[in-house]
């Protein structure tokens, strides 16, 4: 019985965040971002994920409030830990550039692996080219390619042009 209520009420649930979630998406778009704030910040506070990955992409770009690469970083950390692929592939680029924390290959590849593991393309390609080169890991090239042709595979298109040139310069040939 338990986990029926628990489905029926994240299905009550669910239709409470749309509406606020999409009027910010569409305030956003139409370049009224404090508005689009004033619908998120609520839900980010009730732990709506996809808030908080919103507001850390409008701390990042300076988009209705001052850009602050660690209040940024503090909303894809929330979101990051809820599962929120995108956030945690913001997460570990953020990392492995040093924007904002310091830098740290091995936060970067911890994020981009849980990214990964949902599929999410960008966080392959970025894991394949860590693994092809040895960034903070031993080189595996078989374990680069094979990540770099996933990510190709679901049409992330650097990740295409990486295997063209690979195999066009016969690159990392045993």
């Amino acid at each position: 019985m338990r986990p029926i209520l628990i489905l029926l009420l994240s299905l009550c649930m669910a239709p409470l965040w749309a509406g606020p979630l999409e009027d910010g998406v569409r305030s956003f778009e139409r370049g009224e971002y404090r508005q689009a704030l004033q619908n998120w910040l609520p839900l980010a506070r009730e732990g709506n994920a996809d808030a908080q990955f919103n507001i850390g992409l409008m701390y990042a770009q300076g988009k209705g409030v001052d850009k602050d690469e660690r209040q940024a970083l503090a909303f894809y950390e929330q979101a990051a830990k809820q599962g929120h692929a995108e956030a945690q592939f913001n997460l570990g680029e953020a990392y492995f550039n040093g924007r904002g924390v310091i830098r740290s290959e091995l936060s970067a590849i911890k994020w981009w692996t849980r990214a990964a593991e949902q599929g999410f393309a960008p966080a392959r390609f970025n894991l394949g080219v860590v693994y092809l080169y040895g960034y903070s890991v031993a080189v595996d090239r078989k374990r680069g390619l094979s990540l770099i042709s996933s990510a190709a595979d679901a049409g992330y298109a650097p990740a295409r042009d990486a295997l063209n040139r690979i195999e066009r310069e016969d690159l990392f040939k045993e």
